[in-house]
């Protein structure tokens, strides 16, 4: 992933870089504010916790669309289950997907910011403060879609990440033959 980021951004990763591991969570943060490293790739809570201890900034923001054309559009959250047992079960994955739509437009109104942060907080062990950034930030990006084009740039990753032949992916079978709409919840772009 960090690969594909830095030659988009023109940066050899074999000659431009020098790779240091250094884990995720807290190891990474006391990596970086400890000056080991000059950048992390990282994710949420890393993210924000940086941001509000003014340690780092950040330099490409995927959930807001920046970045590789390749990542804008990406499968986050997937539910996955037998084809033969959605067709047999179908009022069970109806219930399901109903309960699912319920808990994404709860989290996903701006109303409910303090009490989603407040379960985000005592589920993750998060301070209170932390949580509620992260949750506000992210209200916008739940949602029940499933874009096509994020199935086809998985491939595409997988491809120019060297973990795929181009004639595996070529071979692959095709969204619409793998994405089941069993609900009208799900939106399939």
């Amino acid at each position: 992933f960090t690969r594909v980021l830095l030659k988009d951004a023109g940066i050899d990763p074999d000659t431009e870089v020098t790779w240091v591991p250094v884990g995720f969570g807290q190891t990474a943060v006391a990596a970086f504010e400890a000056k080991q490293v000059d950048i992390i790739i990282t994710m949420e809570p890393v993210q924000t916790i940086l941001d509000a201890r003014n340690t780092g900034e950040m330099v490409i923001d995927l959930p807001s669309g920046e970045g590789p054309e390749l990542f804008r559009t990406y499968p986050g959250v997937s539910r996955i289950a037998l084809r033969s047992h959605v067709a047999e079960n179908p009022d069970l994955f109806e219930a399901y997907l109903k309960a699912h739509d319920e808990v994404i437009a709860f989290i996903s109104d701006d109303a409910n910011v303090d009490e989603v942060a407040a379960i985000f907080s005592e589920a993750s062990g998060q301070p209170l403060e932390i949580a509620t950034a992260i949750v506000g930030k992210y209200t916008s990006v739940w949602q029940n879609v499933f874009d096509c084009k994020g199935y086809d740039n998985v491939l595409a990753y997988l491809v120019a990440s060297g973990q795929f032949a181009q004639e595996l992916a070529d071979d692959a079978q095709s969204c619409n033959d793998i994405v089941a709409p069993v609900s009208q919840g799900i939106i399939i772009e």
